[in-house]
């Protein structure tokens, strides 16, 4: 992994919540988008019924539209800043720390971010010795 500047993480159980960049930056707005379009195809009165009155669900090429419609609606800058947020896609030198959510006031690890910024730097020279020692 290091001959292909891969690196690796362990993410402890229970806090994967706050690595998955659509679950903490933009399944929100997408799923907002996607319920505003089914509510509007319900109010539309397109929908089939079955024999016994109950509601159709909607044709598939209609929740094509909906999940386009919805993924159209969300920036690309939010998608890129997403991984950021969740410490994903970060420069290795520690320069965009800064933008991890969970490091922000009123976060899980608001506070934190020296310690964070320490444990790396001691995990960068432990990785460098193991990889001169070869």
């Amino acid at each position: 992994m290091k001959r292909l500047k891969v690196h690796s993480a362990v993410i402890p159980g229970g806090c994967t919540g706050f690595v998955q960049a659509p679950d903490v930056c933009w399944n929100k707005p997408f799923k907002d988008v996607y319920t505003k379009c089914y509510d509007e195809w319900l109010e539309s009165g397109k929908q089939d019924f079955t024999a016994g009155g109950n509601p159709k669900a909607a044709p598939l090429e209609e929740i094509f539209r909906w999940v386009i419609r919805a993924w159209d609606s969300l920036s690309p800058s939010l998608i890129r800043d997403s991984f950021k947020a969740c410490g994903l896609t970060n420069n290795l030198d520690q320069s965009e720390d800064d933008q991890i959510l969970v490091f922000k006031e009123g976060k899980c690890c608001a506070g934190k971010l020296d310690d964070f910024s320490k444990m790396m730097q001691d995990r960068t020279a432990d990785d460098n010795d193991q990889f001169s020692a070869h």
